[in-house]
């Protein structure tokens, strides 16, 4: 039993651990899709629904960077990566950054043409096209350091960085579909439920950390634009996106079920914390019954020892 209860504790002891990690710039690749980030990437991030019904999931790696990743809620792709240095950072460590999450080192830089940095909203920087067909932007500021790293899946054709959110108003898309409040409402809703869903890096669902939630009344939802991590106007760090429309809601018991997890997996599961609760409450127990056998034999020990010094007394006295 006592070899039972360390490993248990051990058990809890790295499940704590899980809570308590971050997000590294190495838990992130360009081939990743929507449903393996809310299985492998930390749940401590914000959401927003872009104009173009991507999501974008920011979160902080530390106090000197924030990762925005936008997917396409359509075909679960990432569709732009988005790096922010506060105070910017040497190029060797951008690079080292941008061959983690490309998984390429055979990068061709060329420096970016002035006329093209306003359609780009950028300054002063080097882009690229990875062999995964990624366009990649570093951009440095005054002093020679690289403040944003900026990845796109397909050609960008706007400053994917300051997209503003999704409208609650009905609105037509640039391929002629009609995209509506409920949409956005219902992405909205699903984010919400993908964030709570605990996946490896922790078992305690968080509260939902919503940056555009759906208003009360039914109006044009106001952008809510990410705080700048430093005053500099060269660092100061924004938002962005691309994506497509969710068609239709999706059922939890549904999801699980796509993802191999079906009701006797789910009766196993059930069964498993029945039995974890069972076993502590054995644990416990059995914890009680030895500490009142310690405690019964203590006293027992004390009137062994009283008896023993009343007899001797009585023998002195005679």
């Amino acid at each position: 039993m006592r070899h039972a209860a360390r490993i248990l504790v051990a058990a809890f002891l790295l499940l704590a651990a899980g809570i308590t990690q971050a997000l590294e710039i190495k838990d992130i690749r360009t081939d990743m899709t929507r449903v393996q980030a809310d299985m492998e990437l930390t749940k401590d991030y914000k959401y927003r629904v872009l104009q173009d019904m991507a999501v974008r999931r920011t979160w902080m790696v530390g106090e000197q960077c924030r990762v925005s990743l936008d997917f396409n809620t359509g075909n679960g792709k990432l569709v732009f990566v988005l790096v922010e240095y506060k105070g910017g950072v040497d190029r060797d460590r951008v690079d080292d950054d941008t061959e983690t999450i490309l998984g390429d080192s055979d990068i061709k830089w060329k420096k970016l043409a002035k006329n093209k940095q306003d359609k780009y909203g950028v300054k002063n920087a080097r882009v690229a096209k990875a062999n995964n067909g990624f366009y990649i932007f570093q951009e440095y500021n005054k002093k020679k350091k690289c403040v944003r790293l900026m990845m796109t899946a397909a050609h960008p054709e706007e400053n994917r960085r300051k997209m503003q959110d999704a409208s609650d108003a009905n609105r037509v898309t640039a391929l002629g579909s009609t995209a509506g409040g409920s949409v956005v409402h219902q992405i909205r809703q699903e984010e919400e439920r993908r964030l709570r869903q605990p996946n490896k890096t922790t078992r305690v669902a968080p509260e939902p950390k919503v940056e555009n939630p759906a208003p009360a009344v039914k109006k044009p939802a106001r952008p809510v634009p990410d705080e700048p991590l430093d005053d500099d106007e060269d660092d100061e760090m924004d938002d962005s996106p691309g994506g497509e429309l969710v068609s239709e809601k999706v059922s939890v018991m549904d999801w699980l079920a796509d993802h191999g997890v079906g009701e006797e997996r789910l009766i196993q599961i059930g069964a498993g914390v029945v039995g974890l609760v069972i076993l502590f409450s054995l644990i416990g127990y059995a914890r009680r019954r030895a500490a009142r056998k310690r405690i019964l034999q203590h006293v027992q020990e004390l009137n062994r020892q009283a008896a023993q010094e009343d007899e001797e007394d009585g023998e002195e006295e005679k």
